[in-house]
């Protein structure tokens, strides 16, 4: 266990120095960036969630995320995680969420309609939009488009949240 300390330390020494370093530079930001593709999604919110129940959330001052990892990002600045946790545990249970042959294989319009509507049969509520948005946090969401291109979107300033 102590050299799990010791790479910590070093770490932060790392940091600080970077920091030292950066003169006139007004703030150092963090972001916790959450990947998509299905479980890495879901591994997301488990980290997510580990660093809620640390209060390391609140100290974030942008949210990255594409595809399940954007979901997870919105939920966590809604301070909903419990309820995606949810959603992820009765879907992924079901087979129609997740569907290796599918393309794309998880099923993001399903989601998509939960967050917006919830689904009473789930036990599922919608996502709280006014708490992801009232969130001091910066939250972008990239997308590939169907041509291929990829956009950032800044999801505080976008037409429609979700």
């Amino acid at each position: 266990m102590d050299h799990m300390l010791i790479n910590v330390d070093v770490v932060l020494e790392n940091l600080i120095r970077k920091r030292d370093k950066l003169a006139g530079h007004e703030a150092i930001r963090t972001a916790t960036v959450a990947m998509g593709g299905g479980s890495r999604g879901v591994s997301g919110e488990g980290q997510l969630e580990g660093m809620e129940a640390h209060y390391c959330l609140e100290h974030v001052d942008i949210a990255i995320g594409t595809s399940t990892g954007a979901l997870a990002q919105g939920y966590a600045l809604a301070k909903q995680l419990p309820v995606l946790i949810k959603m992820f545990c009765k879907l992924c249970g079901t087979g129609e969420f997740i569907k290796p042959f599918r393309r794309p294989a998880v099923d993001i319009d399903r989601m998509v309609k939960i967050m917006r509507e919830g689904d009473a049969a789930l036990g599922i509520p919608p996502l709280d939009v006014a708490a992801m948005l009232a969130s001091p946090t910066e939250f972008f969401v990239v997308v590939t488009t169907v041509d291929g291109k990829t956009r950032v979107i800044n999801v505080k300033t976008a037409s429609d949240p979700i």
